[in-house]
């Protein structure tokens, strides 16, 4: 296997492989994963899908098939400029739009925003008796009708029902038995809750514990009963899916809210479970005592199976096969034990069809592969997308789905190319680059502007920023420009900034970029037509603290020049009553961000329990008045 170079790796996204809960979905999208969980629509064999990729909004959750149409969610902004969720249905011969929704979607101050984890769907959608629920980054609920996307109700999991705000977006998908639909929760009021399916009213809820990442399973025991398995930040929970009873519970050694991995349910009363909460994966039994109450029974731990990414059963329930550390490995599934282990693939999601295993890796290479005693065998592969991707591959028909963060394709399988080996990948590849790492790429065109700027051109950066795999974010912007400027090189600077600014037009900063650009080279009639175009006027209106001193100085902070380019003290607001300031400025039109402070980052705004806050974000399109509210001032918080 000294070939194949294979690793699997999945931040927010895992498989849950088992049987279905109710027959009356059988062939419907119930559940993450589909009804099956191995995210194949095996019994819509009347679906006939074209070749074809699309531009999407921002989203890692993978699409779902039902009912012969296609579905998936994106990142979208209402008429106000408020960041929301957008659902798509599509054809699956073209991809042409039948119809799309945007429903509300706010993200919360104890949530984080960055160029890494951007709001974007993170839930994979479900299909159950005519409707489509999905959740939003911010936990906003919505279930529409399938066939013409009208929104028939919709929950708000933190402002109705106290959830707390997941640090990086909610990511647990819905289940559904057709008449109700599951939510992940977590908060006061309770771990889980129940909808009606038609009318959005609350049928019951469990008792209150935190929320995790993972999704649910549907695990069918001997006696013929189900239960709904979830794994919150500390524990394992079985819970009866008709009346919301906790049927039984399995501590988990770490408590941690990192808890990314879907239990396995894989019949005979049995569960995989595994991930950061257990440092291990195990394999239970769930079993029924004498009294009528469940006992847990571990019939094998192994520290070799993953520790922060999905698993999946291999074909013929041989293997369990996830990742560890910086491999994939395979372990046995009778006892636990260590079987191979692979180098390769980085941020690797998988899906099974029948016999074969589909994987997709992070930067979008593609291959099937057939399970071997020692290791797996690539037989076809090819790279499909030159995007980020972070969902698993969709199966239908020998037609793969690949979701990539700003885009949806879909890919024949069968004219993938054959193959012997994967290519080993970059030296510094996508998953150490989402940690903060930079991608080789990058690093070599800095480094180019930097030492060499007279020998960089425009086609240099334009090899690396259209492979969107490659996370070239504001700061790479930000430096690039900022050596070419020292450089003199103004019409490169200028070339890549007005690339910058067509390519995210919602950028601030890289209008700002292409201002400073024109100025720079003296086209003040450039200057004059993009400020023309773009300025706008805000008001800024914001409640501080009743602690805050009556002669305290407020700023606003932000990305726009006019608030100082995220200075501390870019911009003086004015007291202009009990607790209150405001202040009004020009700013472009785009994605505005920004914080409050008291002049420096040692007395910005925190949470209530000293934690920094995210960034506030309002995407600006005409006049508006922002209002805000600062919970504390770091200066203010009790260490």
């Amino acid at each position: 296997m000294k070939q194949l170079k294979l690793m699997l790796w999945c931040t927010f996204c895992t498989i849950s492989l088992g049987a279905a809960i109710c027959e009356d979905v059988r062939g419907q999208w119930n559940q993450y994963g589909g009804t099956d969980g191995d995210f194949r629509a095996a019994t819509q064999t009347a679906v006939e899908f074209g070749t074809w990729s699309i531009e999407l909004g921002v989203g890692d959750a993978a699409p779902i098939v039902d009912q012969g149409l296609v579905f998936v969610s994106e990142a979208a902004f209402t008429e106000e400029g408020q960041e929301a969720m957008r659902i798509r249905c599509l054809r699956p011969s073209s991809g042409e739009t039948i119809w799309s929704t945007t429903v509300n979607d706010r993200s919360y101050i104890s949530q984080d925003i960055n160029d890494n984890y951007p709001v974007r769907p993170l839930a994979s959608p479900i299909a159950a008796a005519n409707r489509i629920v999905a959740i939003s980054y911010g936990g906003c609920i919505s279930c529409l009708d399938q066939m013409t996307g009208k929104l028939v109700w919709i929950h708000d999991l933190v402002q109705e029902f106290q959830a707390t705000p997941i640090q990086y977006g909610f990511a647990s998908s819905p289940w559904s038995d057709g008449s109700r639909v599951v939510i992940a929760c977590g908060g006061a009021q309770a771990l889980v809750i129940a909808f009606d399916l038609a009318d959005g009213k609350v049928a019951w809820k469990t008792s209150p514990a935190e929320a995790a990442y993972g999704s649910f399973a549907s695990l069918k025991l001997d006696d013929g009963s189900n239960h709904l398995v979830y794994m919150a930040q500390d524990a394992v929970i079985g819970i009866d899916p008709q009346s919301g009873a906790e049927l039984w519970s399995y501590p988990l050694p770490k408590s941690g809210l990192t808890n990314a991995v879907s239990p396995l349910a894989i019949g005979k009363n049995e569960l995989i479970v595994g991930g950061q909460g257990f440092d291990s994966s195990r394999r239970l039994k769930v079993q029924k005592k004498d009294d009528g109450t469940w006992k847990i029974a571990e019939i094998w731990t192994s520290k070799q199976t993953p520790f922060y990414c999905n698993c999946v059963v291999g074909p013929g329930s041989r293997d369990i096969i996830g990742y560890r550390s910086n491999a994939l490995s395979s372990i046995s599934f009778e006892t636990g034990e260590l079987k191979w282990r692979v180098r390769g693939w980085t941020d690797a999601n998988f899906a099974i069809d029948n016999e074969t295993i589909v994987g997709i890796r992070g930067d979008g290479f593609l291959a099937l592969a057939q399970l071997t005693d020692d290791g797996m065998a690539v037989k076809k592969g090819a790279r499909v997308v030159k995007d980020r991707v972070w969902a698993p591959p969709v199966i239908v028909n020998k037609t793969a789905l690949i979701r990539g963060r700003h885009t949806l394709s879909a890919v024949a399988l069968e004219r993938l190319p054959a193959i012997d080996q994967l290519p080993s990948g970059t030296t510094i590849d996508s998953m150490t680059a989402m940690y903060g790492e930079k991608h080789e790429s990058i690093v070599n065109l800095l480094n180019l502007a930097s030492k060499e700027p007279t020998k960089l051109n425009f086609d240099d950066y334009r090899r690396v920023v259209e492979d969107r795999s490659i996370l070239f974010g504001e700061g790479d912007y930000r430096a690039l420009l900022g050596d070419l400027e020292k450089a003199k090189q103004f019409n490169v600077l200028r070339q890549i900034a007005k690339d910058w600014a067509n390519r995210d037009p919602n950028s601030i900063v890289a209008f700002d970029k292409l201002v400073e650009a024109a100025k720079a080279q003296g086209d003040e009639e450039a200057v004059a037509q993009l400020t023309r175009d773009r300025l706008v006027e805000i008001v800024v209106e914001v409640r501080v603290p009743e602690a805050t001193a009556d002669d305290a100085t407020v700023y606003l902070a932000g990305n726009a020049s006019a608030v100082g380019s995220w200075r501390p003290n870019g911009f003086l607001l004015k007291r202009t009553g009990a607790q209150l300031y405001q202040g009004t400025t020009l700013v472009p039109k785009g994605q505005f961000e920004f914080k409050f402070s008291q002049g420096s980052w040692d007395t910005a705004e925190v949470r209530l329990d000293g934690r920094s806050t995210s960034n506030r974000r309002q995407l600006v399109k005409q006049p508006v008045t922002i209002r805000a509210e600062v919970l504390a001032w770091k200066s203010k918080v009790e260490k």
